[in-house]
């Protein structure tokens, strides 16, 4: 049988102190009873239960065996030691009060638990590994001996329940209410008319959490089931929270709210459209009370000076009002966005400025963008006459309006003569003036040769003559300091030939 017991069992193991706190001896702790049956004491259900980040210190006693049965056959037990309590919670060690872990046959001994424990609540079955010496050494698992022991963790709030020795698991875990606190916080006050975010402060418990609010007067929560639900306070009132984890623990608490100062008005309004062209502006207008002060803010910023209950704005943007009341209570407005279109660029640039006062009508053009209206003496459509506009310089105007209905114009001078009957030529090869338009002092002249000899005359739009020169060179400069802004005709006659161009003195 002994070789047949070799032949089974592991005659040299290796030693697990699996959770061994070490130091084991007499210091450890002292077996009192005095027990009939070998195992362990007390029975499971009689050892208080250990406890989520409570410090603990626990004493099982047990008596060892006299003989152990194996395939039916009994061997007496010289010695046993304890190799490893193991499955403990998290936290907990184990030693017993003999320094080697060894006890003689039916010697009574005790195991020492001891430490903080952390870890899912539940029951746990100890894994108890022993070395049994019954001639020959083996390790095996106690629970093989019958022995099976089981504790139990809870959180600090919890009642456990009974001991199920019927589990198979190493581990079941508890399906009951967990600790959870909710805190609302000391009560408080809020200026009235404002939104203030209520809060809770959540101790223990186990995520995720469920939230329901409930007004129990005075003003409504905005969300009954939101985290943080907001709330404007414009009465004394009083809110309360129930908070549910997933181990359907409920915790309760409740936080009143009472109003400072009176109920004001915080918003703004725009009289008028908020969308216009450059050059236009809207009224902000906030309603007015001597107990509010203003400061009206561009883009997030404050605007100088801005403290009066209305502003005009003129820039695209976004504008709000920061309130204050005699109480110190400060609100901000709605946001008003202003969006100033620019006004299309539109020129006029007429390609001939100088026509005989008996041409023919002819369309205007030299606008741009297309699409506009033409007006000034002499204009009918788009359509001038000289002869209605009669001579002179006649001012014509250009007026564009673009999708968004923003309008701008542009002029341009054509200067009608009477040419009498005297052919006219207008060619920048024969005459050019240059800078034009000027607002300097003087100007450049510079004439084809032919013109060498020739007078130079300069018009005013009535008619009159305002200066003149001869042409000595095909160079010449002309004083315009003594005439006055406006549009001039410059004339060169040489014998049936006439030629003539217009500038614009600034």
């Amino acid at each position: 049988m002994k070789k047949y017991l070799l032949a089974l069992l592991i005659a040299v193991t290796q030693i697990s102190f699996g959770q061994y706190c070490g130091g084991s001896g007499p210091g450890q702790c002292a077996p009192s009873g005095t027990f009939v049956t070998p195992g362990f004491y007390p029975a499971p259900s009689d050892l208080p239960p250990f406890v989520n980040g409570q410090a603990s210190t626990t004493v099982l006693e047990f008596k060892n065996f006299n003989v152990v049965n194996f395939q039916g056959n009994f061997y007496t037990v010289n010695s046993l030691r304890i190799d490893s309590v193991g499955n403990l919670p998290a936290g907990l060690c184990w030693a017993t009060n003999k320094s080697n872990n060894t006890f003689i046959n039916q010697e009574q001994g005790c195991v020492r638990i001891n430490g903080t424990p952390s870890g899912p609540v539940g029951e746990y079955k100890l894994k108890i590994l022993v070395t049994v010496d019954v001639g020959v050494t083996l390790q095996v698992d106690a629970e093989a001996a019958g022995v099976s022991y089981y504790v139990r963790l809870i959180d600090s709030c919890q009642t456990a329940p009974a001991v199920d020795t019927l589990q198979v698991p190493t581990f079941v875990a508890y399906n009951i209410p967990g600790c959870l606190y909710v805190s609302l916080g000391a009560d408080q006050t809020a200026c009235n008319g404002t939104a203030v975010s209520l809060s809770s402060t959540i101790t223990a418990g186990h995520a995720p959490f469920n939230y329901s609010w409930q007004s129990l007067s005075g003003d409504a929560v905005q969300c009954d089931t939101c985290a943080n639900p907001e709330v404007v306070i414009t009465q004394a009132s009083v809110f309360v929270v129930t908070v549910t984890d997933t181990t359907n623990a409920v915790a309760t608490d409740t936080i009143s709210y009472s109003p400072i100062g009176g109920v004001f008005d915080y918003s703004i309004s725009a009289v008028g459209a908020e969308t216009f062209c450059a050059g236009g502006n809207v009224v902000l207008h906030a309603v007015y009370s001597d107990s509010l002060s203003y400061q009206w803010q561009f883009n997030g910023g404050d605007i100088a000076n801005a403290t009066d209950s209305s502003i005009v704005a003129d820039s695209s943007g976004v504008y709000t009002v920061n309130f204050a009341n005699v109480n110190g209570c400060n609100a901000t407005s709605n946001t008003i966005t202003v969006v100033v279109n620019p006004l299309p660029v539109v020129t006029f640039q007429l390609p001939n400025d100088t026509v005989c006062v008996n041409a023919s009508a002819f369309a205007l053009s030299g606008e741009s963008p297309s699409g506009g209206n033409f007006a000034g003496v002499g204009v009918s459509g788009n359509v001038f006459t000289p002869a209605t506009a009669g001579t002179g310089a006649r001012v014509l105007l250009y007026t564009y309006t673009d999708g968004n209905g923003c309008v701008n114009s542009a002029r341009d001078t054509v200067f009608v003569d009477v040419c009498s009957g005297v052919e006219e030529l207008i060619t920048d090869n024969l005459l050019a003036i240059y800078p034009n338009p000027t607002s300097g002092s003087r100007v450049e002249i510079k004439v084809s040769s032919a013109l060498i000899g020739s007078r130079l005359k300069v018009y005013d739009v009535n008619g009159r003559v305002v200066k003149e020169i001869l042409l000595t060179n095909e160079k010449s400069a002309l004083s315009i300091a003594n005439m006055e802004a406006g549009v001039y005709v410059v004339k060169v006659e040489n014998g049936k030939t006439q030629i003539q161009k217009k500038f614009v003195k600034m």
